[in-house]
């Protein structure tokens, strides 16, 4: 949160739950019958997630990193995204944008032969231009 009149005003001390409590106070929302009805049950799975996200996600993720050399980490990376590249194509030709649909393509053939499955981003190399469209961006458009 950016410290600026409104977080000084409501004595923001940076932890969730406290600058929540002074923003409910601040827009006079005392979370009483009026209130959402599943706070108590969202706090808590909010909570929940927080712990599995610090002590089980963080570590793995960072013992990963350690044990992974980086070209294999970016291999995987290369390779997963070029698995993603059938949903961009579907994405690209549903927003009406061919050349983009052409470059995906593109790259798909390319990285998944020349690019050993796309262990590498041969296309890349010979510049096509990546990029990532989503169902949500489509919807977007239409």
């Amino acid at each position: 949160m950016a410290a600026g009149p409104a977080a000084a005003q409501l004595g923001n001390t940076g932890d969730v739950e406290s600058t929540t409590a002074d923003l409910e106070r601040a827009a006079g929302d005392t979370g009483g019958a009026e209130g959402d009805p599943w706070e108590g049950f969202n706090r808590k799975i909010f909570a929940m997630n927080l712990f599995v996200d610090d002590n089980l996600f963080v570590p793995a993720a960072k013992a990963y990193r350690f044990v992974t050399p980086k070209p294999a980490r970016k291999g995987l990376s290369n390779f997963l995204a070029n698995a993603a590249s059938p949903k961009t194509l579907v994405n690209d030709i549903l927003q009406g944008k061919p050349k983009r649909a052409a470059e995906t393509t593109g790259r798909f053939v390319i990285n998944s032969t020349i690019g050993f499955l796309g262990l590498t981003d041969g296309a890349a190399t010979l510049g096509i231009p990546g990029h990532t469209e989503d169902f949500g961006q489509t919807l977007a458009v239409w």
